[in-house]
This record gives C-alpha cells, structure tokens and sequence, in this order.
C-alpha cells in the first residue's frame, strides 16, 4: 500500500508546485467551504508535518493590537462626534488617555469642533491624504476582518443586534482570533475608521 501512496503522493506535491508557480507572488482567497475542507484534513497531520507539506495555505503574519468601539450611531453627525471626541478624552474612562496622536481618514465627522475637543487634552489629530489606505493599514485591515467575518453575514435586526454582533466579534478578534506581531512584539499607535457609517473603532497600533 505504501508503495503504491508514495509515487501518488509525490506526483500531488509536484503537481501542487506547478501550480504555485503559475500563480507567482498573488494570495489564493479561499470560500468557507474551501476552508473547512483543508482544515478536515490538516487536523490528522498536526503542524509540523502541515508546514512540511502544505504548499498553497501557511499561517499569515498578523498584527495585534487593541480594538475598541468608541460609538454606534444609526445617523452620525457632527454633533454626535463631539460627544464621543468627549467620551474618549474622559479623564476616567478615556480610550485616547495617555495617547498623543489619532489618525485617522478625511470624513467629514472629524469636524472642527471634534478636533478641538482632543487637542484640549493634548491629542493631536493627524489627517490622512486623500485615498491613501497603506497610510491606514492597522485600521483598514480591522474594517475588512469584521465585514468579511461578521457582519457581512448577518441579518441585524436593529442597532441592539449590531452592538451585540459587534461587540462579540472584537472580544473574538481580540482574545480567539490568532495574531502575530513583528518580532511577537505589540505594537503602538492610535487608528479610527468608520465601519458602515455605523460603529466607530479605534486601534492602537
């Protein structure tokens, strides 16, 4: 039986490789089912033996960092902006405490008056040019893990079923989801991005 596995084995590997090369340097995006299916497999082969022989999945370094909600609105304005630019700045409870700069984004809810409210505690708020999201890597890569993951399949039924949805998938992201930071190192800075003109979250990167 061996015999005859071993030659098959090696003509997949092989085969695996050819097609490696026609895809060059470009990320294979797997479905759900896609992914169930090699997981199935991978779990009898255990990781060492995976990282032998898998030639079109390997884990992907990731950063960790800390999320947080600053808000939930179903119509943001500016006005709402200044009381979550009040939340975080709170002495107490404050997410922006001890932090100098907020960069984020060239939305409009960054208003004057938001801005004015950090840089009275000493927050510097740091404006992105213009269609630049590589300027914005930490957040944009939030943003797209909690849309593709979470509420991108799900019918929310109202802003309790959203705070809930969101409020879960930052504790899974935070505490579940595996990470790697450069060098298992965290890093620091802060990051806002707005996520369907709904949930406010900012990250320290």
């Amino acid at each position: 039986m061996n015999r005859h596995q071993q030659p098959t084995i090696e003509y997949l590997r092989e085969e695996n490789r050819v097609l490696r090369e026609q895809l060059g340097d470009r990320r294979l995006r797997f479905n759900d089912d896609q992914r169930r299916r090699l997981a199935a497999r991978a779990i009898g082969l255990g990781r060492k033996l995976l990282a032998e022989i898998a030639t079109l999945v390997h884990p992907i370094p990731c950063w960790l960092g800390r999320v947080e909600i600053a808000g939930i609105a179903s119509n943001a304005n500016g006005l709402w902006m200044s009381q979550i630019g009040r939340n975080v700045t709170d002495a107490v409870d404050g997410i922006l405490n001890g932090k100098r700069y907020l960069i984020h984004d060239r939305d409009p809810l960054f208003t004057a008056e938001f801005q004015s409210i950090l840089a009275g505690v000493g927050v510097r708020s740091v404006k992105l040019p213009p269609e630049s999201p590589n300027l914005n890597a930490y957040a944009e890569r939030f943003v797209r893990s909690i849309k593709e993951s979470c509420l991108e399949r799900l019918i929310l039924f109202g802003e309790n079923s959203l705070r809930t949805a969101t409020r879960q998938f930052v504790a899974h992201y935070l505490s579940e989801r595996h990470h790697q930071g450069l060098g298992n190192r965290r890093q620091a800075r802060w990051i806002r991005r707005e996520q369907y003109n709904a949930v406010n979250a900012w990250v320290e990167c």
